[in-house]
């Protein structure tokens, strides 16, 4: 866990630094940062992450172009999973799975480094927040989503500026990707600049309702809808295998404590950066699904991950807010520092950094 940590004792200081000394070379900074970013992503060894050996046996079963199409094959293989593998297998068998491990690190860190630099100042906070948790749960583990939701950065950012088009075209590549990136097209159902931040706090008091009463939310959308992986897991809950998601966890308390303060400003802070109220939405959308699918813990964490990911550049708004600009960069480090910790020591989502040579 050494090197998890000296990166972010690192990156904490750039932190510094950057509000102390604003005239050091920060583009450069931020460019090196995220080199060494997909190096430790794309180079780490099978035993990492949880999720590196099944990708592995996913791979080695890819077959042909033709095979993807037969047996509905392609109706849960998503078609860059399953094509960028197929390139590298035939480019080069012997080290097809790394050369796709290296591609899907090099475009997880490099759009989500586009999105920071399209949608906030504050880079060297934006890499913190990132590191801390996204990083490591996305281009650490879940490398599919990883890329997807960098993508939905960029799509938000030409969202905001009325580029529908190339919007769509982000979302569109991301859902190419992970099929459940469809639900980033909510973007376009958002106003740019007007925010009815009563509807959206009634809708999280329901929400905790349903949790504290136990309304089961996935059982009334079975009843309404009959989805397979719903289906599944209301099979397994009634044989036993069950378990539900603490809403009132920190690091939940500590999202809503931090959009509870930006939203107080939200009107200022749109003045300043036309960002944020969209940003903010898609925040706040992403409390809500959490808490509304506490009964089924992995579309929870999923789905509302995919919304969540805004908080990486939308949390250094909090800059615009308070005049003692070192009590926001304080907020910002204790809520990193909080999910570095719950990632690495608390979940262990990862094991001991080792390079794949």
């Amino acid at each position: 866990m050494t090197l998890y940590l000296i990166l972010f004792i690192l990156l904490f200081f750039y932190t510094v630094i950057d509000r102390v000394s604003p005239r050091i070379p920060s583009l450069l900074i931020f460019i090196s940062t995220g080199f060494i970013l997909f190096v430790i992503a794309g180079f780490r060894s099978s035993n990492v992450d949880r999720d590196y050996l099944p990708y592995v046996d996913y791979f080695q079963s890819i077959k042909d172009f033709g095979f993807y199409f037969h047996n509905s094959y392609w109706t849960y293989a998503e078609p860059f999973y399953y094509f960028i593998p197929l390139f590298f297998k035939t480019l080069s068998n012997g080290y097809f799975i790394e050369l796709t491990f290296l591609l899907f690190a090099l475009v997880g860190v490099c759009f989500k480094l586009r999105g920071i630099y399209l949608l906030t100042s504050y880079w060297a906070l934006s890499l913190l927040i990132y590191y801390s948790n996204f990083f490591l749960l996305h281009e650490m583990t879940q490398i599919r989503i990883g890329v997807a939701t960098g993508l939905f950065l960029i799509a938000i950012k030409h969202y905001v500026k009325e580029n529908n088009i190339k919007s769509f075209i982000a979302i569109l590549i991301a859902i190419m990707f992970h099929y459940s990136s469809i639900l980033m097209l909510v973007l376009f159902l958002l106003k740019r600049d007007t925010i009815k931040l009563t509807n959206y706090f009634i809708v999280i008091g329901i929400s905790i309702i349903c949790y504290l009463l136990h309304v089961n939310l996935i059982v009334l959308i079975s009843k309404i809808a009959s989805i397979p992986k719903i289906l599944v897991y209301i099979d397994l809950m009634s044989k036993g295998y069950h378990s539900e998601i603490n809403v009132f966890n920190v690091m939940l308390l500590f999202n809503l404590m931090v959009t509870l303060l930006l939203s107080y400003k939200i009107n200022m802070i749109q003045e300043i950066n036309k960002n944020a109220i969209v940003l903010l939405k898609l925040n706040l959308i992403s409390i809500i699904l959490f808490i509304a699918l506490y009964s089924f813990p992995v579309a929870a964490f999923r789905l509302s991950e995919i919304f969540g990911v805004v908080q990486i550049v939308l949390f250094t708004y909090l800059i615009y807010i308070f005049k003692e600009k070192w009590f926001s960069y304080l907020i910002i480090i204790i809520y990193s520092l909080l999910f570095f910790y719950m990632n690495i020591y608390r979940n262990n989502v990862l094991s001991d950094y080792k390079l794949i040579f």
